[in-house]
């Protein structure tokens, strides 16, 4: 008996949230080649094994999980001519994750292209050399402003966008539906809603979404006062906000690689009902200690005190997403992917209100752990662990487009921690085993804190060898004194770094 060679898929965003789950559930299915940023083979697997459990790491070890190093924004997407003739002559399918999420730079789409259009069409080249089908995972938002039913066959409504990435990621659906049909590449395309990872997940963001919100509160709730605090922030009660477990995104995915699509067909990963507003923040308030919030349709700026300016200003990009009346068809979804999958009758208030205690109980032990440390310990964690991790996605200076580094800084108490910028936005922090061989900053905790804090510039304590670089010392001083003005806007605040630092900003 011949036996049948394994699958082989082609994937990006393997070490984003989706992209991350979606490997750890493919593992064993089908080998991967996982497109990875990286200096080196080494460094793409300490990439990659920091992101993934157990079983991928095992994966990985094994070759069954392959890192293909290359760059979305490259031409051929980096990946060097004879790389691209040996990962192109054996795939099976090839599935496009990757895509610049944050909304920072508002309704300037051209600031998105590059990674969700033209970045498409860069993975598209990919399937075509392979012969393939591409399977390509957009975002029920291309929907942009609409009302009433939005079905999964309709992409140009003539709407509006609210954002440069909403407007992006429609345009990659245009793009990519003619240069498939122009190559005779096989296109499928899902769209999710907002998804949740049901239980929090070292590295991962919480946002955009309610537990972006629910993560501020939370580090906000139980202060000592007289009485609850209240915090209103804009939004419609009776806005419509739909949400999907992480998990059923992936299995729809899963299913997707494992059995084969539709080619052509367009498929709504989305919960059957959306959550009102009013349900969304009101589950929040029975979690939330010593303050509730109101969700108010207008609110007069002279009239926010420090805690909703904080609310405000942290999440004015994810407004407009809560006053939203509209729904979307499945219908497709459900006729082709069966009930054992499609079944979301779990996606109710007691799915939502489960999902914000585990979050919870996750977060707050961590708070209660950072009290048995250290202060500049504990500082040093925090940064790593909270306060960088909540800006990934996002630019980290105004204009500042032309940095793109993965490096490392150690602190010999606790360790290495890789960080990834590109094109000016962070993109990744997680821990590592391994200094990085292209750079490496190594300084104390205490040091380490000047910098971030925005006390101390980072030239001036090199020359006065406290901060230790090894690597190529151009690009690392280049890149300290770019940063430089991120610490100055975005100071760590360390003289209060056991309490929650979005507080302290504020």
């Amino acid at each position: 008996m011949t036996l049948q060679p394994s699958p082989i898929w082609f994937v990006t965003g393997a070490t984003g949230s989706i992209g991350r789950a979606l490997v750890e559930r493919l593992d064993g299915c089908v080998r991967l080649r996982l497109l990875v940023r990286a200096d080196s083979t080494a460094a793409a697997h300490r990439r990659l094994a920091a992101v993934l459990g157990p079983k991928g790491r095992a994966a990985l070890a094994d070759g069954v999980i392959e890192p293909v190093i290359g760059d979305l924004r490259a031409p051929e997407l980096g990946i060097s001519p004879r790389k691209w003739a040996e990962v192109t002559d054996c795939l099976t399918g090839v599935l496009h994750v990757a895509a610049r999420t944050d909304f920072d730079d508002g309704q300037d789409v051209e600031a998105y292209r590059d990674d969700n259009v033209r970045g498409a069409l860069r993975v598209l080249r990919v399937a075509a050399d392979a012969d393939c089908p591409l399977v390509h995972v957009s975002t029920a938002y291309v929907s942009g402003v609409r009302s009433g039913l939005v079905r999964e066959d309709e992409l140009n409504a003539g709407q509006e966008h609210r954002n440069g990435y909403e407007r992006s990621k429609f345009e990659a659906e245009e793009a990519l539906r003619a240069a498939a049909g122009a190559a005779d590449v096989p296109l499928t395309i899902f769209r999710p809603s907002i998804v949740l990872p049901e239980r929090p997940r070292k590295g991962a963001n919480d946002g955009p979404g309610p537990l972006a919100y629910l993560r501020l509160l939370a580090n906000l709730e139980g202060r000592r006062a007289s009485r609850e605090r209240v915090i209103r922030y804009r939004g419609d009660c009776a806005g419509l906000l739909n949400l999907v477990p992480e998990r059923f995104v992936v299995e729809v995915l899963a299913r997707a690689v494992a059995d084969g699509v539709r080619p052509g067909e367009t498929y709504h990963v989305t919960a059957r009902r959306s959550f009102a507003m009013r349900d969304v923040a009101g589950l929040m308030n029975e979690h939330l200690t010593g303050l509730r919030t109101e969700l108010v349709p207008d609110l007069d700026a002279a009239s926010l005190d420090r805690y909703e300016l904080l609310l405000e200003r942290s999440f004015r990009m994810y407004a407009d997403y809560l006053f939203l009346d509209h729904e979307y068809d499945r219908s497709a979804l459900d006729r082709d992917f069966g009930f054992d999958v499609t079944d979301d009758g779990n996606v109710n208030t007691a799915w939502l209100s489960d999902t914000y205690r585990a979050h919870l109980r996750v977060w707050r032990s961590e708070r209660r752990k950072q009290r048995t440390v250290p202060a500049e310990v504990r500082a040093v964690r925090e940064y790593f662990t909270h306060f960088l991790p909540a800006r990934t996605g996002r630019r980290l200076v105004p204009g500042l487009a032309s940095l793109s580094e993965t490096f490392t800084v150690t602190v010999p108490s606790e360790g290495s921690f890789a960080m990834q910028i590109e094109r000016g936005i962070l993109t990744a922090v997680y821990p590592t085993e391994t200094p990085s061989t292209s750079f490496d900053y190594e300084t104390d905790a205490a040091t380490l804190i000047e910098v971030v804090s925005g006390s101390a510039r980072p030239a001036e304590l090199f020359f006065a060898k406290r901060f230790i670089v090894r690597g190529d010392l151009y690009r690392a001083l280049s890149t300290a004194t770019a940063l430089e003005e991120f610490f100055t806007l975005f100071p760590f605040p360390s003289s209060n770094a056991v309490k929650c630092t979005t507080e302290a900003v504020a």
